[in-house]
Formats: C-alpha cells, structure tokens, sequence
C-alpha cells in the first residue's frame, strides 16, 4: 500500500500534467493497484470472493489483473508517443 501512495504523491508533485489519455491510464492503474491489494488481503485472510464478478475466484482475478498490467507495460510508450512527437513538431 505504500508504495500505491508514493506512486499517487509521484504524479501529483507533477502537477497537472495536460494529458488527458496518460492522466486516465494513471488513474486506471491506480485503481488495479488497489485491487490487487484488496484481492491480496482476501487471499490472506483465506477468502478467495474474486473483486471483479467476472471472475470465479479471487486469485483468477488477480491473474486477469497482472497481465492487464503486462500488457499495459507493453503499451505505454504508444500512449507518450502523441506528446512526445508533439515537443519534436515544435521545434
């Protein structure tokens, strides 16, 4: 969890960042990070209720969860590229 926060307090300290495709992804991350930590906590606690009712199991969300965050890893630099072919184009 605490690493959810220094992550949130990272991007805030940027400030408004004038990109609204990066700021959604953000969010979107940041909402996964904490389910995974919910799905964690069920799991520890001997629960295995998945979040997401798409899911049968908790540890079948959390999978779907992680290779959400594999793919988007895969995908970022195609969500910056917009920006910053955009600072190359002024110059």
């Amino acid at each position: 969890m605490e690493r959810i926060g220094n992550f949130k307090w990272e991007i805030e300290q940027q400030g408004p960042l004038a990109m609204p495709v990066v700021e959604n992804k953000i969010k979107e991350m940041l909402n996964n990070a904490w389910k995974i930590q919910r799905l964690l906590d069920r799991l520890a606690a001997g629960r295995n209720d998945p979040h997401d009712r798409d899911y049968e199991t908790a540890e079948d969300n959390l999978d779907a969860i992680v290779d959400w965050f594999a793919n988007e890893q895969k995908d970022l630099k195609t969500i910056f590229n917009p920006y910053l072919l955009a600072g190359i184009d002024e110059h």
